[in-house]
């Protein structure tokens, strides 16, 4: 997200040679004191097709020492005929969205006339329906520095409040988000059934079209702090780690696993 501030121009005289100037003026009172608002349009997200309508919330949008009198919420990229429901909330719903990527922007302006922007990005992706011919790939990975092993524990998986370990990537699809890790002795097998550990323990794509996909994959977890984890799995996966690869989707294929080599 991209944010552009604008402000009034303040002029600031500071006098340090002019003994008569040091005399007359501070320079105290010279200082604009008013600050602008802050936009915040709120994260960049997806949705899938048929949905094609969501919500934007500019309602964590501030003034540091005011109010907000004015929202503007405007389509700054996308395909046409895209619908603003209201325009001039904070919080505002956006209908008739097809497949692309819109860019959609928010001003924020106070009593004084001082405002900000904010962008939010929203990916607008192909409807997948799963059928004979399509199938699911769910991505897992191990725990590479051997500390659940030498505890003697099987995976980690179900954090609470939610913890993401790692996110795989497939170009047109939302991002598959990992909350679980395995013990290096440990291979998942299909097929994956929901009290199988957990789901949240693989990252998963369901009813891909048949074909070769190419993916990546990174550790995102960075802040172990209040999780009971064994000290080395704490230091190895606080550091990121990155992955890529292709994968191959047969038709009809209910169960693919796939490892990620961090």
């Amino acid at each position: 997200m991209k944010k552009n501030i604008y402000l009034s121009v303040v002029l600031i005289i500071v006098c340090t040679a002019i003994p008569a100037c040091k005399k007359e003026n501070s320079c105290e009172d010279c200082i604009e004191t008013n600050k602008p608002p802050v936009a915040v349009a709120g994260k960049d997200t997806s949705i899938r097709l048929p949905l094609d309508s969501i919500v934007l919330n500019g309602s964590l949008s501030a003034d540091p020492d005011g109010t907000i009198t004015t929202w503007q919420w405007s389509v700054i990229s996308g395909p046409s005929n895209v619908l603003i429901r209201n325009s001039n909330a904070a919080e505002t719903s956006i209908t008739n969205l097809v497949q692309g990527t819109y860019l959609f922007g928010l001003k924020v302006t106070d009593a004084s006339g001082l405002y900000d922007e904010d962008t939010v990005q929203v990916q607008v992706y192909v409807q997948v329906v799963p059928g004979k011919a399509s199938s699911n790939v769910y991505f897992f990975f191990r725990d590479s520095s051997g500390s659940l092993d030498e505890q003697g524990i099987r995976a980690i998986e179900g954090f609470s409040p939610v913890l993401v370990l790692a996110k795989v990537t497939i170009a047109g699809y939302p991002d598959a988000l990992i909350e679980g890790v395995w013990a290096l002795r440990i291979t998942p097998i299909c097929p994956i059934l929901l009290n199988y550990v957990d789901m949240t323990a693989f990252g998963s794509f369901i009813g891909l079209p048949p074909g070769t996909y190419s993916w990546s994959a990174q550790s995102v977890t960075t802040n172990f702090a209040g999780y009971p984890v064994p000290g080395g799995f704490e230091s190895y996966w606080a550091r990121p780690h990155h992955a890529s690869g292709t994968i191959t989707v047969p038709q009809g294929a209910d169960c693919i696993i796939k490892e990620i080599d961090f």
